[in-house]
């Protein structure tokens, strides 16, 4: 919605399972409240763009471990060069729509295809 209504995304985009989505977005906030501060910018509204991948078929969701500690040092490793396939956010759920899928997805292995504004 963020982007259709603004335009931009204020935030790096975090993704991680059902449970967690509340507190990633919470630490993505504070993160950017110390980016600005550091940047000597003031800060009148930040909108974390968080998605979500339910895993709870191979992970203990209820427990709740990703957090800030998680999301800052995801933040700090991030770059334009990453490691592909069946690791990170996303292994635990399944490609394809049907339930029959036997292949896990993961953070660099995306099978879809998405249009926007008619183009791949």
């Amino acid at each position: 919605m963020q982007v259709q209504e603004l335009g931009t995304l204020e935030t790096p985009i975090a993704l991680t399972n059902t449970l967690n989505v509340g507190k990633v977005a919470d630490a993505m906030i504070s993160w950017m409240i110390q980016q600005t501060k550091k940047e000597g910018e003031d800060v009148f509204s930040i909108n974390p763009v968080v998605g979500e991948c339910n895993d709870s078929r191979i992970n203990e969701i209820c427990n709740r471990v990703v957090g800030e500690k998680e999301l800052y040092h995801a933040l700090e490793q991030a770059d334009t060069d990453f490691a592909e396939g069946d690791i990170g956010a996303g292994t635990g759920t399944m490609q394809g729509v049907r339930s029959t899928a036997t292949t896990t997805a993961g953070a660099g292995q995306n099978p879809s295809t998405v249009t926007v504004a008619g183009n791949d």
